[in-house]
């Protein structure tokens, strides 16, 4: 009697460990319900359309082809949009992302969003890909917890590469001054 018991509450156990919740936070944004890295960098005495100057520059730099990336280009609302990707170490995927930059007289906005996980590498005939980062947040991917346990670590690999993009954004904008003859 003692054995079946042991062996049923071993049973619950494992059943409990497959359908177990994994804890993946990201900031989710409460107007457009996206997972959304965001950067406002001020900048004092510099007119918007410099700014959009100045982002137009960085996407030429910072991606390999920014004719690839940029998706939409608006000198009037002073608006860029582009579309790429972050390499993940962590499980040899992509996480593609779209970057949104506006520009406003005195300051700069960079949004990261519309994240979503497309594995590269298929295991064992069929990795299924993780999809959007908002299900991964909300714990419904509907995935197994074999596959959903990485998550935490994706999801803080995508925060690092975030902040880095984000980061490198906000050093190629923030500038002084739109008229410097130091040079």
């Amino acid at each position: 009697m003692k054995s079946k018991i042991f062996i049923l509450a071993a049973f619950l156990l494992a059943a409990a460990q497959l359908s177990a919740q994994y804890e993946t936070s990201a900031p989710i944004d409460k107007k457009t319900g996206f997972v959304t890295y965001s950067r406002i960098v001020p900048v004092e005495n510099v007119s918007a359309a410099y700014l959009y100057s100045r982002a137009q520059s960085w996407f030429a730099t910072y991606y390999a082809s920014a004719q690839d990336v940029l998706q939409q280009q608006d000198a009037e609302r002073a608006l860029l949009v582009g579309r790429s990707f972050f390499n993940l170490a962590n499980d040899g995927g992509h996480v593609y992302y779209t970057i949104m930059v506006r520009c406003k007289d005195g300051r700069v906005r960079a949004d990261v969003s519309h994240l979503q996980h497309e594995h590269l590498i298929k295991y064992a005939g069929q990795m299924p890909d993780f999809g959007n980062m908002e299900n991964w947040v909300a714990g419904t991917t509907g995935l197994p917890k074999y596959i959903t346990k990485n998550l935490p670590k994706v999801a803080a690999e995508i925060y690092a590469d975030a902040t880095a993009l984000l980061d490198a954004f906000e050093r190629s904008v923030n500038v002084a001054s739109e008229t410097s003859d130091d040079w």
